[in-house]
């Protein structure tokens, strides 16, 4: 429809109809004079008053038209990037956002905004492919549930994290300890192979001291 219009409104003259306005205005105006200068009759006068009083009400109305079918329409792409780039918007008439592509996903469209805005997160504007988002893909429930697995997993990472964090500060500390621990370990079981146990020694003591009285 709007494009008929266009053309209709492009065959009689977009200039002509631009000065409408003014038109109406010296028509009113003219009007006026004429009434108040000249007796006419009563039907010429009302037809006058008319005329001139639809002619003004209807500029207003006749601009807008004119205004909305020659507005040109633009569809805005905001490309999300995960980089410190930011982001990138990119500007469609509606002829060239017919040629943009999705290749995996879905755009999402952004909501409260008069123009349309869509959301992706890459765009090549040399082959016009976009890739689609997440956002809109799942519902409120599934993300409440996604966000309730991210943060019981950032528990158990921060959890690791500091346990791994003392165990880093204590580690000089840690080895030292246990290297001790072996080698007490170590001795003990030497000790216990190699050393006499007291009663062994008196013992053998007690025999030396036999043989000798033996030998005398």
């Amino acid at each position: 429809m709007k494009n008929r219009l266009r053309q209709l409104f492009n065959q009689l003259g977009i200039k002509v109809i631009n000065q409408l306005p003014l038109f109406f205005l010296f028509s009113f105006l003219i009007a006026t004079y004429v009434l108040l200068k000249y007796h006419l009759s009563k039907t010429l006068s009302v037809f006058l008053l008319t005329y001139t009083i639809t002619g003004s009400v209807v500029i207003y109305p006749s601009k807008k038209l004119v205004d909305w079918i020659y507005t040109r329409n633009y569809t805005y792409l905001i490309e999300l990037r995960a980089t410190d780039e930011g982001i990138r918007v990119f500007k469609f008439p509606n002829e060239a956002w017919k040629e943009v592509k999705v290749k995996k996903g879905e755009l999402f469209k952004a909501q409260n905004i008069e123009k349309d805005v869509f959301f992706c997160q890459t765009f090549n504007k040399n082959s016009f492919v976009t890739t689609g988002t997440w956002r809109g893909s799942i519902s409120g429930v599934e993300l409440l549930k996604q966000q309730e697995k991210i943060e019981e997993v950032r528990g158990s990472l921060e959890k690791m994290a500091r346990d791994g964090l003392a165990v880093r500060t204590r580690l000089l500390s840690i080895v030292r300890g246990a290297v001790n621990k072996i080698a007490r370990e170590l001795a003990q079981e030497t000790e216990k192979d190699v050393l006499y146990k007291g009663e062994e020694i008196k013992k053998a003591v007690e025999e030396e001291i036999e043989e000798a009285k033996v030998n005398e």
